[in-house]
């Protein structure tokens, strides 16, 4: 018996080709890393990280790099889910004394891709909550609620028995 799938976009999930492609194709945007663009690839997410040194700088630095990795993108043949993109954004504690401190703007930047605004807040990357706060209460509270979810469960088993 044989079975055939024709498959017109991506390569399915498990193929002997996936890493190799895979590797093919984030090495080019990885090689768009500059002075004010960072990109590192997990999985199959793309990390960026751009800085500016007010708000105004950080929103252009990181809407250059978004369209210089949609332009990548498009040059491969590929599509970037702008619904799926996610970020937040936070202030150094470093350079401003008269806001030490402060990890938040008084305004959130807006960083947009073909036209689209990216969600900004909590963001989970690599199974961490992050939050512009950069604090760990909404992680905390996630780890609680299923350590909760754990014991009630084992709870139910026991007095089952």
């Amino acid at each position: 018996m044989e079975i055939k799938r024709i498959c017109s976009k991506g390569c399915p999930q498990g193929s002997v080709l996936s890493p190799n492609l895979w590797n093919l194709y984030m090495n080019q945007l990885l090689s768009l890393n500059s002075d004010t663009l960072f990109s590192q690839a997990f999985g199959d997410d793309l990390e960026l990280v751009s800085a500016g040194r007010v708000r105004e700088d950080l929103e252009n630095n990181t809407n250059e790099a978004l369209d210089a990795i949609v332009n990548k993108l498009r040059e491969l043949k590929l599509d970037l889910s702008v619904d799926k993109c996610q970020g937040f954004a936070f202030r150094s504690n470093v350079h401003y004394r008269q806001r030490r401190g402060q990890s938040i703007f008084n305004r959130n930047p807006i960083f947009k891709s073909m036209g689209k605004v990216l969600r900004l807040g909590t963001l989970k990357y690599l199974g961490i909550l992050l939050d512009c706060r950069l604090t760990w209460s909404n992680h905390i509270l996630s780890l609680h609620k299923k350590i909760y979810k754990l014991t009630n469960n084992f709870n139910r088993f026991m007095k089952a028995k």
